[in-house]
């Protein structure tokens, strides 16, 4: 009965992330012993990686409950993407003519403690450009005075922070281009990125968004070092409550498992990765698809299909294909690892037929990596055939070798299948497998293919 009381306090918990129970510590100021035993029980199951919580039901439900409020409020208070609500829902009345009083005082309030350090200070500064216009109108002059003011004094760095966020473009595009847009070097923007993340007088959104480009330049160039060093700030920054929402605390793990897993830290990268996807929001997928893959790469294909099962993820809402053809590739995989060959086809065969474009388009190689790999499992060498040679896949791998690195997969999948098909006798696979540089070490390869090369060699 005592755990069913404290069912809501349990469930709580059990979605706090560690960057907000020690933010939460270290603002909690109660001299009572009881709540104070409470958030101490609690910082320290999450700091253990504990989900699951069992408290001590001899103290007073109303402490407990107490704790919770306070913890909701606190969070609350902190949270960015809630005080952006506030903003856009305060510009919306402002635009609709329709400004009731709460909003008023609320918007004064964040007068008085909104300064360009806060995360969405440019939107709140833009939103009172449009709130200027609405009272003075309405002649109400003391209050457009107090906002007048506000938008005098803060008028310069507003306009440095939409510049910053202007060039934060250019920078973004030079970094990662559009479709076949020619690149320029994203290196020459790692110093001005790295400066503008480390300016406290600036924005906390440009300051974040500073810091993620700045990542994809590490990750695009190996700098591990560089990396760890931001990444080691940021959890400074959450630690501190600053620029927190669980949006943004989520990406920050996200952002550690790569880091560990370039670093071939694959538990502590696993640890991150399910800190990653205790928060579901839009950009879930990409994580859990990065968890995944390390899960594979550890070789714990089960856990890995429990991951991927327990998604809620569904192809007819989703515009990220780039993404959505991963985490299918890697179902397929995961089933053929378990022995579920019959489940991995019919998926693979499924999404092949409903999605060859957006395949071809995105992430062929993955897909048909995966795909066939099923396929070769199952002894189903006619379609593996059937697929290289509808869709090219032997040429376009072969295109693609020396800008991508990619393993000469498909084309090791294509000629196993012709050799068992007869087509091709086994000196000539020989042949053509020394041609590919294809040596006695198969420790790149997956299985089943890895099996089959023994033989084959």
């Amino acid at each position: 009965m005592a755990k069913e009381k404290l069912k809501k306090f349990s469930d709580y918990c059990s979605q706090l992330l560690p960057h907000e129970i020690v933010y939460l510590n270290s603002r909690f100021k109660s001299v009572d012993k009881e709540r104070r035993s409470i958030l101490d029980h609690v910082y320290q199951q999450i700091n253990a990686g504990e989900d699951t919580f069992c408290f001590d039901a001899s103290i007073d439900k109303r402490k407990y409950s107490k704790v919770l409020q306070w913890m909701q409020l606190e969070l609350s208070r902190k949270d960015v993407d809630l005080q952006l609500e506030r903003i856009n829902f305060s510009l919306r009345a402002i635009l609709l003519d329709n400004v009731p009083g709460d909003i008023d005082q609320e918007i004064l309030k964040l007068l008085k403690s909104m300064k360009v350090s806060n995360y969405y200070f440019m939107y709140f500064y833009e939103m009172l450009l449009q709130y200027r216009h609405y009272l003075l109108i309405r002649m109400r002059y003391q209050v457009y005075q107090k906002v007048n003011d506000y938008i005098e004094k803060w008028q310069f760095d507003y306009k440095r922070t939409r510049l910053v966020f202007e060039q934060m473009h250019q920078a973004t595009f030079d970094i990662i281009g559009t479709g076949e847009a020619v690149r320029k070097e994203a290196i020459q923007w790692s110093k001005w990125l790295l400066e503008n993340f480390r300016n406290d007088g600036l924005d906390g959104l440009n300051r974040n968004m500073a810091a993620i480009r700045y990542i994809f330049i590490c990750l695009r160039y190996n700098a591990l070092d560089e990396l760890e060093l931001l990444l080691n700030e940021l959890d400074v920054f959450f630690k501190n409550g600053q620029n927190y929402s669980k949006r943004l605390l989520v990406n920050f793990y996200d952002n550690m498992l790569v880091l560990h897993d370039q670093k071939e830290s694959y538990e502590e990268a696993r640890r991150y990765g399910y800190l990653s996807i205790k928060y579901d929001h839009p950009d879930a997928i990409i994580y859990r698809n990065n968890l995944i893959n390390v899960l594979i790469k550890m070789n714990r294909f089960a856990e890995a299909l429990s991951v991927i099962e327990a998604a809620k993820f569904k192809l007819k809402n989703t515009r990220n294909f780039h993404s959505a053809i991963g985490f299918i590739s890697n179902h397929i995989r995961c089933l053929t690892r378990v022995d579920k060959n019959n489940e991995a086809i019919i998926k693979g065969n499924i999404f092949m037929r409903a999605y060859i474009s957006k395949i071809l388009k995105y992430r062929w190689h993955r897909f048909f990596a995966a795909y066939h790999g099923a396929l070769l499992s199952d002894k189903k060498f006619a379609e593996i055939i059937k697929n290289t040679e509808k869709h090219n896949l032997d040429t376009r791998e072969k295109q693609q070798i020396s800008r991508k690195k990619y393993k000469l997969i498909l084309n090791l999948y294509y000629l196993i299948a012709q050799r068992n098909m007869g087509l091709i006798g086994s000196d000539e696979l020989k042949d053509k497998l020394s041609s590919f540089q294809v040596t006695d070490d198969f420790r790149h390869y997956d299985d089943p293919l890895r099996d089959v090369l023994v033989n084959a060699l």
